[in-house]
């Protein structure tokens, strides 16, 4: 057997060795577990550890009494004793400073068994509370949980353990339904199951927590009350459905049975939501009928006129401060709307002044467009008539150059007869360009005040559309 290196258990407070002078400074933890290769089990089954299967604390032992109860699970690191070692004598030694609760939710999970508490009370009645913060019920062949715990000590020393609903992540195949709880089969949780037998009694642990990743669960409903009401109220919201009626109720679970993405159990918790609609609805009716025909009785009739009367003044007064209440809140309302329609007065002058800013922007772009097109439209025609005259200059350089020094006398008569017809000609065609050119600049001006008058028209109507109010 090793005895030469340090081990990593999982025990409980035994008994402290009582010192006259002081407090308690020895004492011995009885070993559970030990920890190998990450994975926990029963003491001596893998490895042997001590015939004893305690541990003996060398150092304040005192410290571990006062922070654990006998039911808290301690993490232990014990190393091996250098003292000489005969039999009866623990193996094993650690101190105070190397022994902390077990916090772990994976290391441990402890089965108890007991019926399945109801959803709406959850409490189970134990003589001893649990080692470890997560629990699994056990209950015939099936197996619930884990749960998360609140323990409270009674006075006789029995336990009320608190089921609370699995948070965060832990081992587990995805897809639970709200309000569903994980219901196994023991037979396939039973290979990681260990037991530990102290004082006649058994206590039962689930060491192996990685496999609730392989292993297929079944989900029973395991919602209150409070939570089917909160469940399905959201699906009502959902859906829009505002009443009870039972046409209503029928339309509502044949939407629920074709919706996709329904988790498996919402039709029982459906039956369940209305059951308790129905229910409350029958109570609330049968204490209002049963009211309401009290005080419309005699003595019903007397005993409320006596209350008025010699609460009179606290009604008046009560009354007063609610009509006050309710006019300073009328005037807060009032208030808060004035200084929500100044911010919107304010808002609406700020874009006004924008739109505006940006009207004139446009008006400004429309003249330089109108300037341009006027431009273009006069270098169009300036160009059009210095070619013209181009075109006559070359002509009469041609002439020119005809009439040389060896033309007859009768020719060049003939020839500025032919020129000055042709003159005649080209003046009366740059009299018509003229013409032209004026009725041009008169159909550009024409144009030019048409579009104006245009844009003018088409003003209130951009401001219309726009929302903008012209200053």
């Amino acid at each position: 057997m090793e005895l030469s290196r340090k081990r990593t258990v999982y025990g409980k407070k035994s008994k402290g060795i009582s010192n006259s002078d002081g407090p308690t400074n020895l004492g011995k933890l009885d070993i559970i577990f030990e920890q190998i290769n990450g994975d926990l089990y029963p003491i001596n089954e893998k490895e042997f550890f001590c015939e004893t299967k305690q541990v003996f604390v060398t150092s304040n032992y005192n410290e571990i009494d006062l922070s654990a109860t006998d039911h808290d699970l301690l993490v232990i690191e014990a190393s091996p004793t250098t003292q000489e070692w005969k039999e009866g004598d623990c193996r094993y030694v650690t101190m105070a400073q190397k022994t902390t609760l077990n916090t772990s939710r994976k290391a441990a999970i402890q089965i108890m068994s007991a019926p399945l508490p109801s959803a709406n009370d959850r409490s189970l009645f134990t003589e001893y509370p649990p080692f470890t913060p997560l629990i699994m019920i056990k209950n015939g062949e099936k197996i619930y949980g884990p749960f998360q715990t609140e323990v409270e000590i009674d006075t006789d020393g029995s336990s009320t353990v608190k089921l609370l609903n699995l948070e965060g992540a832990f081992p587990g195949k995805a897809g639970a339904p709200v309000g569903g709880l994980r219901t196994y089969k023991y037979s396939d949780l039973e290979s990681g199951v260990v037991h530990y037998d102290t004082n006649g009694e058994r206590y039962s642990f689930f060491t192996k927590a990685d496999l609730f990743n392989h292993i297929d669960c079944e989900y029973t409903d395991y919602a209150s009350d409070d939570e089917i009401i909160k469940i399905c109220s959201e699906m009502l919201k959902k859906a829009n459905v505002k009443s009870f009626s039972k046409h209503e109720q029928i339309m509502f679970r044949a939407a629920v049975s074709k919706a996709k993405g329904m988790p498996a159990n919402a039709a029982d918790q459906l039956n369940r939501f209305f059951a308790i609609a129905h229910e409350t609805d029958e109570k609330f009716d049968n204490l209002d009928q049963a009211l309401h025909d009290f005080l419309h009785s005699s003595k019903g009739s007397e005993l409320l006129n006596r209350h008025i009367e010699t609460r009179k003044d606290h009604y008046l007064k009560q009354f007063r401060q609610d009509m006050d209440q309710q006019l300073r809140g009328e005037l807060a309302t009032l208030e808060s709307d004035v200084d929500s329609l100044s911010k919107i007065q304010k808002n609406l002058e700020s874009e006004n002044q924008i739109a505006s800013e940006k009207l004139q922007e446009k008006n400004f772009l429309l003249k330089d467009q109108q300037k341009t097109l006027f431009d273009e439209a006069r270098n169009r025609e300036r160009s059009e008539l210095d070619a013209d005259i181009l075109k006559i200059k070359d002509q009469l350089q041609a002439l020119k150059e005809e009439l040389g020094p060896f033309k007859t006398l009768s020719e060049l008569k003939a020839a500025v007869t032919r020129e000055e017809g042709r003159r005649s000609f080209l003046n009366e065609e740059i009299a018509t360009a003229k013409q032209e050119k004026i009725s041009l600049d008169d159909e550009l001006n024409k144009r030019t005040e048409d579009l104006r008058k245009k844009l003018i028209g088409l003003r209130p109507y951009v401001e219309t559309i726009s929302g903008m109010v012209s200053l």
